[in-house]
């Protein structure tokens, strides 16, 4: 790793970088490990930031260096495991100690009270908490298909008298009482974590599936991963810890905005929750989804792109003034913001479906 700089010619500034170099196919190639600000801020902070950084850039290469050595492990060449296979060369059963952490969490949230309360109403033969459990389980430290999950199940010390069938099978319980289940989560997050649903963070990815046709649930959008394959769109809630809240699947060409709403209605009416700031990114944050978020009395917080921005707000960000700085513990600054408040319109669309503008007030 090496110390490099960026001379911008917008601003007349350089910008300083923490970069690695690497090889890909034989190329010599460089990545941005860490942006370390403008030298003419570092240079109110440190005597000589050149000098000073590219010590760390040399200390950060010997700590590499040194977790490279560390993770080394040596192989026998002439060693062969099956894929699912529980046995040791010697015939020992081989199990897996280290879930005992998921299986304490799995428990804390309750789910094998929510599972073996909620089958009781039904006439399914297989334990559900035990096919559940195999499948939290397996995704968590062996991902695989259900298939493989199942032939993996001995691996655990748990109930495992259910058939491929019967995992398959489960899987419709499982889906069914979905809205139910994320909201014993939440509670169960709230008593024993003290979640905080202040702030809401909202994303949307999708998956794609090797297959030619649409159907009901798959179908050609636009692809986080430029595929042209039917995908499926996930709708997430974080929270402020990045654990998640909530989440859906929509048809693959639903638009991102699109499946804001609907997760408004399942998440905050369904958990009860009031007074939250949702944050996104501009492409989320269409007029109707901002008036629906503010009709609720509720906030939110959006990226803005400066680069296209018109030229009044351009000015009011490059001007230094009004600036507050943030330093981390070691006294490095970390980051700067200012804040005004700005009139704003919006097209939001009137209860006859016409488009109007609105206009507010945004911090």
């Amino acid at each position: 790793m090496f110390l490099g700089s960026l001379y911008e010619k917008k601003t007349g500034r350089t910008l300083l970088r923490i970069v690695e170099a690497y090889r890909q196919n034989g190329r010599p190639k460089q990545r941005m490990i860490k942006n370390l600000g403008y030298l003419d801020e570092l240079e109110k902070i440190y005597p000589d930031p050149i000098a000073h950084f590219k010590e760390v850039a040399k200390q950060m290469t010997q700590e590499k260096k040194e977790n490279e050595a560390a993770r080394r492990v040596q192989l026998d060449p002439n060693a062969s495991l099956t894929k699912y296979e529980n046995l040791t060369p010697d015939g020992v059963l081989r199990k897996n100690l280290g879930y005992a952490a998921l299986s304490k969490l799995y428990h804390e949230m309750r789910i094998d009270v929510f599972l073996n309360n909620h089958q009781r109403s039904t006439k399914f033969a297989a334990n559900l908490n035990s096919i559940f459990k195999m499948l939290v389980f397996n995704r968590a430290l062996y991902p695989d298909s259900k298939r493989g999950a199942w032939e993996n199940r001995g691996i655990f010390f748990e109930t495992t008298d259910y058939s491929q069938q019967e995992v398959y099978h489960s899987l419709d319980y499982f889906l069914a009482w979905r809205p139910a289940l994320l909201e014993q989560l939440h509670d169960q997050m709230k008593t024993n974590y003290k979640r905080d649903t202040l702030l809401l963070y909202y994303d949307v990815t999708n998956y794609y599936f090797e297959i030619d046709e649409s159907d009901s649930l798959r179908a050609k959008g636009v692809s986080k991963e430029h595929r042209p394959n039917p995908l499926v769109q996930m709708g997430l809630f974080l929270d402020e810890k990045g654990l998640p809240v909530s989440y859906d699947l929509y048809r693959g060409n639903t638009n991102d905005c699109m499946t804001l709403p609907y997760m408004l209605d399942d998440t905050v009416v369904d958990f009860g929750l009031h007074h939250l700031i949702i944050v996104a990114d501009k492409g989320m944050m269409s007029g109707d989804n901002i008036a629906r978020i503010r009709l609720g009395h509720n906030g939110y917080v959006m990226s803005y792109s400066v680069r296209g921005a018109d030229k009044a707000f351009k000015d009011y960000v490059l001007d230094e003034e009004g600036y507050n700085s943030v330093y981390d513990s070691e006294g490095k600054l970390v980051a700067k913001h200012k804040s005004r408040y700005s009139p704003r319109e919006i097209w939001v669309t009137d209860s006859e479906g016409r488009r109007t503008k609105s206009i507010g007030r945004i911090l």
